[in-house]
């Protein structure tokens, strides 16, 4: 995380903050929590191009130098996300209220869309030293999104996915179940349910 991002996070900023809750999921899944909630406003992680890059360099998507974005890509990143958002609250019978709605047969032209540009085109570079591959410079933005698309698939087609919607109060993330007992995004919301229910019961 890039310093700048991590204070944005930490206390705001000058900013809206532009790095949404990062959950340890796959990438298909952190993308699609790039709409998060903040004390109750939605937000949008890669709402700009500086956006997608602090995210993507969080994730370890693009290296730390990626340039940013251009404008037609950043629309393509966030098509790609609201389609996943899409799938997925079908797939897994979300009873949420979409933040951005959006038809099934788009959603699915947009994710094939994706996966047309998937292309292994990499280098060899360093990560926290040790010898890793990276995208080739000038296609890491499509290179990413491409490689993020074959994910989406195999999870969303595979009959065992684990995706699920968190539904703590004004929750709008996704998570991969790491058992049948989980059902919070993460023991923030967990507690937030418990408090509630406990609180009901005073009344």
């Amino acid at each position: 995380m890039s310093d700048g991002a991590r204070r944005r996070w930490e206390d705001g900023g000058v900013r809206q903050p532009t790095l949404s809750p990062l959950l340890g999921a796959p990438a298909p899944v952190e993308l699609m929590n790039t709409r998060w909630m903040r004390r109750g406003e939605h937000l949008d992680a890669i709402e700009h191009a500086d956006g997608l890059r602090d995210w993507s360099v969080a994730t370890g998507l693009v290296a730390d130098d990626a340039a940013l974005p251009d404008v037609a890509e950043l629309r393509e990143w966030r098509a790609l996300r609201d389609a996943l958002r899409a799938i997925a609250a079908e797939a897994t019978d979300d009873p949420r209220t979409p933040v951005a709605p959006m038809r099934l047969d788009e959603a699915a032209e947009i994710l094939n869309a994706s996966l047309g540009v998937q292309r292994e085109v990499r280098r060899f570079g360093w990560r926290d030293g040790r010898p890793a591959l990276e995208p080739a410079a000038g296609d890491c933005w499509e290179a990413a999104r491409g490689r993020i698309a074959v994910e989406a698939l195999e999870i969303l087609t595979d009959p065992a996915h684990r995706i699920r919607p968190c539904l703590a109060p004004n929750c709008p993330l996704y998570f991969v179940q790491s058992s049948a007992r989980q059902r919070w995004c993460s023991d923030a919301c967990g507690n937030r349910v418990r408090v509630a229910r406990h609180a009901a019961k005073q009344l």
